[in-house]
């Protein structure tokens, strides 16, 4: 569209297109004659002068005019216009105040008007949904949303999908949910596009179609395929380019995390910063993630300490609530303050922040901030790793193999740690590979606890490299070769472990003296314990 052109709105009118000196021209004539008939009672007369003077298209925008016009054709039974007069009702428009009552009542002669208006099925249900000018009826109000979906309406397609999503005045469906999620982004609906991403990400009402090709599920009424994750990004797009800001975010994130696409963390920051400019509480904490750690921006902790504030002030965001807690706990861009990292780490778990709950749990159990009290520190750990945390699941498995808060158990010990570990908590396969190098809580597997002690030393875990360099020092589960026992001792070494730099002088004299492994020497090498884990968990998706 051209400069020199207007588009008439939407709602009460046609999508014409004309020039804008023949637009004022025309406008001027139509609300001539439109009066002219108006007065004399014609009913689409009556309508379509309201909607000049509802757009300014008249001699001068004039709501109340408007109103004027569209109620003599509301009382003749036009739907439209009975449509429109629910909506200045509900918006206050033409008029002191908003009336729900006014609006529910209009609606609700607009939807049951033989000639149906499926805005004012939508308008009606809305009312139904939010209690303007009568009882929330979620029942009621999905079923005026299906009547309206089922005319098209791009909204209502959307809203029954919520409704069907969540069991919402209608039984749960998540496969009828995902078609109409599908129908509603194909028109356009940047939320329904959102809604449908996530769909694809997690699989959510999906039926198994692998033959179809990408192109295919794109263009159907709904994806009939599990995860998509070049799917889910693609309708997080089509929702971001939009201006939605949790769909921006989502982008983001896709680019952060390489979800359907190259990992690029500068373009993760690029969408994070549009979402930031709506004020997103969670894009300000990701951006926040980003300073903290320089993914696509240069370090700087303090600037990462200034979003998860404004991440965590919300209120509601309980990802900016636990990271907030952290800067109060390292002192990133304030002081160190135990009492308001314990704060913050409380709002975040009330809120089900299973990293929140897990730092929560470190404070009882190290008395940060509150008194010390290992049973409150195990139930803690125990909401957290519920939830799949795998720092809440190595706590737990801690706690359960020392007996913190908790009878001692070795089996429940494995079995945390063995979750963890799958998860990639470099602690817990450490952990594991101790447990089976000693049989505790498992059957000893020499073999076994050396793959636990590779996975989590090529992870960095400085004890682990120790372990890694003691087992092909003894041939424990490995073949036994100093030469790789040096590279995990040398590794453990430039991390300031004491005793891997003793290994080094042990094994170099071995190697230069080809002395048989196994021989004893007369220095002592104290075994270092391992000390629990009190580093603090960050968000991750």
């Amino acid at each position: 569209m051209t400069p020199t052109q207007v588009q008439v709105p939407t709602r009460f009118s046609t999508n014409k297109f004309f020039p804008a000196h023949e637009h004022a021209k025309r406008s001027s004539d139509a609300t001539y004659w439109y009066r002219r008939a108006g007065v004399r009672g014609h009913v689409y007369a009556q309508y379509n002068l309201g909607r000049l003077y509802f757009f300014g298209l008249a001699d001068e925008l004039d709501a109340a005019e408007a109103v004027r016009w569209f109620r003599q054709a509301a009382e003749q039974d036009h739907s439209t216009a009975q449509d429109a007069l629910g909506e200045c009702y509900e918006k206050g428009l033409g008029m002191e105040d908003p009336d729900q009552e006014e609006a529910r009542k209009w609606y609700k002669l607009s939807a049951e008007n033989p000639n149906v208006d499926e805005e004012a099925q939508n308008g009606l249900a809305l009312c139904y949904q939010n209690g303007w000018g009568v009882d929330v009826d979620l029942r009621k109000a999905a079923n005026w949303f299906r009547k309206a979906a089922e005319q098209g309406h791009p909204y209502s397609e959307n809203a029954l999908a919520i409704c069907l999503e969540n069991g919402a005045g209608v039984e749960k469906n998540l496969v009828e949910a995902r078609e109409w999620y599908f129908k509603s982004a194909n028109q356009g609906n940047m939320y329904a596009q959102y809604h449908s991403a996530r769909c694809c990400e997690f699989g959510w009402g999906a039926e198994v179609n692998m033959q179809a090709t990408r192109r295919d599920r794109i263009i159907s009424d709904f994806v009939i395929n599990m995860t998509d994750p070049y799917l889910a990004e693609y309708w997080f797009r089509k929702s971001a380019v939009q201006g939605f800001s949790d769909a921006q975010n989502n982008l983001g994130m896709c680019y952060h995390y390489g979800f359907g696409l190259a990992q690029n963390f500068h373009f993760a920051v690029e969408w994070y910063n549009k979402a930031v400019a709506q004020q997103h509480a969670h894009a300000q904490s990701n951006l926040g993630e980003c300073y903290e750690n320089g993914w696509g921006v240069e370090k700087d902790v303090e600037t990462a300490a200034q979003w998860y504030r404004l991440a965590a002030e919300k209120g509601e965001n309980h990802h900016g609530q636990n990271n907030w807690g952290r800067c109060y706990l390292e002192g990133w861009g304030v002081a160190k303050n135990n009492n308001l990292a314990e704060y913050w780490f409380r709002k975040s778990a009330t809120q089900g922040n299973s990293y929140g709950q897990n730092n929560l749990g470190q404070c009882y159990e190290l008395g940060r901030g509150v008194e010390h009290d290992l049973e409150e520190a195990f139930r803690w750990y125990q909401l957290s790793a519920d939830q799949g945390n795998p720092f809440g699941q190595d706590n737990l498995a801690r706690c359960y193999e020392s007996g913190l808060g908790v009878a001692q158990s070795d089996n429940a010990a494995f079995d945390w740690y063995q979750k963890a570990g799958d998860k990639g908590n470099d602690h817990a396969q450490n952990s594991m590979g101790r447990l089976c190098k000693a049989g505790i809580g498992c059957h000893k597997d020499l073999k076994e606890a050396a793959l636990w002690f590779n996975r989590a030393a090529t992870r960095g875990n400085v004890y682990a490299q120790m372990n890694m360099g003691n087992c092909f020092r003894d041939g424990e589960g490995v073949e036994k070769n100093l030469e790789r026992a040096k590279e995990f001792y040398q590794k453990a070494a430039e991390q300031e472990h004491a005793g891997a730099k003793l290994e080094l002088v042990r094994i170099q004299k071995a190697i230069f003296a080809k002395i048989p492994t196994g021989v004893s020497f007369p220095e002592v090498v104290p075994k270092i314990p391992e000390p629990p884990v009190v580093k603090t968990a960050k968000n991750e998706w």
